[in-house]
């Protein structure tokens, strides 16, 4: 349950509530958006709301239609705006809010027509809430009569289970996948004693997650890389000098690994593999540690 103990209202975008979460004692600023249309109008809400939210040192929940999308990605069907998503952009840095991931679909808000999609509606949180539930995320329910989807946010994640063990026919084209499943095979996660035998089906299980493992790490992508640019991309043999190497987001992850170096840190440990829609990097296009793109390296 949650107890209110002050409202700010602002008759220009939003309703601020601030208040304390009973079950767990932890106090809450609670903020309802409904954003302008106008990029002016808009920017003048950024200023205020980071302010608001800057001045309550507590758990912040960031919530409704922002009128505003981040990138490009987030429209279907209509202009994107540099300006205005850049400017929300540095709102929610500046503010040091965390957007949180959202499932079931990927746009908020439909016109009439089915013409149009967009990503309006989101619910921005603090570093404080995070550290209270790290894995919130939020879950977009299908829409009724209303142009919006309604959004569900949800603090616990849900345990499927393992993933499942996929094969793929053009494994089968590879010369080397019958050497390696017969090399690795016979091998699992753990020792395995006569004493100690496992049920058959988690021998099975344990077996196919070292298979996975060996062809992840065999496959022809990571291959290519790595006969090109070394096991870590060639991260371990730049020079701390970025000034000469093309603008591209490979440079960023360039001056990223020497600002980690200087505490002693590798860059490969802290980055955790994720399968996104290549809206952010085109791989072919995109310029690595050289002077020309992985497409003519």
């Amino acid at each position: 349950m949650f107890r209110k103990n002050k409202v700010i209202v602002d008759e220009d975008g939003f309703i601020a509530i601030y208040g304390e979460w009973i079950n767990t004692q932890m106090a809450c600023l609670m903020i309802v958006v409904y954003a302008p249309q106008d990029v002016t109008s808009k920017r003048s809400l950024w200023i205020r709301l980071n302010n608001l939210v800057l001045s309550f040192q507590a758990a912040s929940i960031v919530l409704g239609d922002f009128n505003e999308v981040r990138f490009e990605s987030e429209r279907l069907g209509s202009t994107f705006c540099k300006y205005g998503g850049k400017m929300f952009n540095d709102f929610i840095i500046n503010t040091d809010l965390v957007d949180l991931p959202m499932g079931g679909r990927k746009f908020t808000r439909m016109n009439k027509h089915g013409t149009k999609l967009s990503k309006l509606d989101r619910i921005l949180v603090s570093n404080h809430f995070i550290a209270k539930w790290p894995n919130a995320q939020l879950l977009a329910l299908p829409r009724d009569l209303s142009d919006h989807c309604p959004i569900i946010l949800k603090t616990h994640s849900v345990d499927y289970g393992p993933i499942p063990f996929k094969f793929f026919n053009s494994w089968l084209l590879n010369d080397e996948l019958n050497t390696l499943i017969c090399q690795n095979w016979p091998k699992q996660t753990n020792t395995i004693t006569h004493q100690n035998s496992p049920h058959p089906a988690i021998s099975l299980k344990q077996k196919f997650q070292v298979l996975k493992n060996v062809i992840q790490t065999n496959s022809l992508w990571r291959r290519f890389i790595t006969s090109i640019y070394g096991e870590y991309g060639g991260l371990e043999n730049v020079d701390n000098n970025t000034h000469g190497l093309p603008s591209s987001p490979w440079k960023s992850v360039i001056e990223l690994k020497n600002h980690l170096s200087c505490f002693d840190i590798n860059l490969h440990t802290v980055f955790t593999r994720k399968v996104e829609d290549g809206s952010w990097f085109k791989f072919w296009e995109d310029h690595w540690i050289g002077l020309c793109n992985l497409k003519t390296s």
